[in-house]
């Protein structure tokens, strides 16, 4: 299955730095749309989807760590607004919080 979620705001992630336990935690997409990870790490990590964001990881610590290794999983979704509109019994604005995939990578 192709991923299509893509990270915003209050999505909450656990990253597993393999063999780095004091680094692996859970980690909030703030506000503005960045983690704020270990070693003064930013990492723009809105619109990504959890692919591209192990890709960023593995580029950005590259530089601290030799051949890094992440697990990622998203633990908790932001809820979703979206506003239907048109020819349907209820239009409106709708929030979406259950999601209807599981999306893992390792």
């Amino acid at each position: 299955m192709a991923e299509i979620y893509l990270l915003g705001p209050n999505d909450v992630i656990f990253i597993n730095f393999v063999g780095l336990i004091e680094y692996s935690s859970t980690y909030r997409v703030e506000s503005d749309g960045y983690l704020y990870l270990p070693e003064s790490v930013l990492i723009k990590a809105e619109d990504l989807t959890i692919s591209e964001l192990k890709d960023k990881l593995v580029s950005r610590y590259s530089k601290y760590i030799i051949d890094p290794i992440f697990d990622l999983k998203i633990l908790n979704r932001r809820p979703i607004r979206v506003s239907i509109v048109g020819e349907v019994k209820r239009p409106g604005l709708y929030t979406l919080s259950e999601p209807v995939y599981d999306i893992e990578l390792k």
